[in-house]
């Protein structure tokens, strides 16, 4: 999880298909691997497919966001994307407020856009299993069905 967590979009290679592991987030320090090396875990098409959407919304959302600022304060689009690319790859989803609450209180911005907390994961993830109808396993257990079902190269 803390491997997961740790993961920023430059960790993927689309292209070759493969997630560069390199840092793990461990009692809320980010750090080496567990064991100090990286490596790099092959992506399935499929997986591919669907974490490409991650980076991709949030550079639009992030270059549609610069064009509202005025000509002179905007960064060019490298920069932008450099950020978006730079930022965690899976991040705790950004919750926009109301008009009501804006106007009570203008000074609050919307939240979210962070790095996730390993114990809300766990939560989500243990609630994902009771709803699909699924025997409660551990986080950590994918990583071992992952290893079990990768076809070797």
């Amino acid at each position: 999880m803390g491997e997961l967590i740790a993961l920023r979009g430059t960790d993927i290679d689309f292209n070759n298909r493969f997630v560069h592991v390199q840092r793990n987030l461990s009692r809320g320090r980010i750090s080496a691997t567990k064991n100090g090396k990286d490596r790099k875990v092959d992506m399935s098409n499929m997986l591919a497919g669907v974490l490409s959407e991650l980076p991709s919304a949030r550079r639009a959302k992030s270059l549609q966001e610069e064009l509202k600022k005025p000509a002179e304060k905007r960064r060019d689009r490298d920069a932008v994307i450099n950020q978006v690319m730079e930022d965690w790859l899976f991040q705790t989803p950004v919750i926009q407020r109301s008009d009501l609450a804006k106007r009570r209180r203008p000074d609050i911005e919307a939240r979210g856009g962070t790095q996730l907390d390993p114990s809300n994961l766990r939560k989500v993830f243990n609630r994902l299993l009771s709803d699909a109808k699924l025997r409660r396993v551990r986080f950590h257990d994918l990583r071992h069905s992952f290893a079990s079902l990768a076809p070797e190269r």
